[in-house]
């Protein structure tokens, strides 16, 4: 076999290894896109979180089977929060912690005027151990107003599709979520308990969501 007969041979091997690869990537998109309908609802970035009482039936615990363990969520109030997305931060089989299956997701949002682009750039963003970390020199708002206008949110989905909208989401996005703030207890004493303050700080001060519903980019995801 001659020389160009051995690259016009390369050169159809590297084309079919390209069109596979194309191929897959194309149906882990798919795969992973989640099904919305149009929505016209519109995000407030500038409306504060809305957190209102439950009624005795709608606060009764339910189970949720991650595969592995078996938690009883309580729920604790309906939450509605619309922000821009400051920080996300996925757990897959490579770095799930103890309830990575059950909340695989988080996401730091802001709202007000943490929703500013030009706020945002002066600071960086860092997650350990599910506590996100703002890291700054200087803020062009007040310190205690930069507390109390973002979250550090641990998400639970409803179901997959909620959690292909969850996956989905980056950063620089305004988004709507909606559902209920939860305790989270396990089989062993596990306990996991949402914030349901919005003016709290440090250790506790997160909120654990049950998301049922997801608006982005003018789709509604439920």
């Amino acid at each position: 076999m001659g020389v160009a007969a051995l690259q016009k041979m390369s050169t159809r091997n590297l084309i079919i290894i390209a069109v596979v690869l194309l191929a897959i990537l194309l149906g882990n998109y798919l795969i992973n896109r989640p099904t919305g309908v149009p929505s016209s609802e519109i995000i407030d970035v500038m409306q504060d979180p809305i957190q209102t009482d439950l009624t005795l039936n709608e606060a009764q615990p339910f189970t949720i089977d991650d595969g592995t363990t078996v938690w009883m969520l309580t729920p604790k109030a309906h939450y509605s929060i619309a922000g821009r997305v400051l920080h996300t931060k996925h757990y897959t089989f490579l770095d799930q912690d103890l309830v990575g299956k059950l909340a695989p997701a988080d996401i730091g949002l802001g709202w007000g005027q943490l929703s500013d682009p030009a706020v945002d750039k002066s600071v960086d963003w860092y997650e350990t151990g599910r506590f996100i970390q703002p890291v700054f020199d200087h803020l062009p708002v007040d310190e205690t107003y930069f507390y109390t206008h973002f979250s550090h949110t641990h998400l639970i989905p409803a179901d997959k599709n909620i959690k292909k909208a969850l996956f989905a989401l980056s950063k620089n996005q305004d988004v709507l979520l909606e559902g209920l703030l939860v305790y989270v207890d396990g089989p062993n004493g596990e306990k996991w308990h949402s914030s349901l303050t919005r003016t709290d700080m440090g250790n506790g001060a997160c909120e654990i969501m049950y998301v049922q519903k997801v608006v982005v980019d003018g789709e509604e995801y439920e």
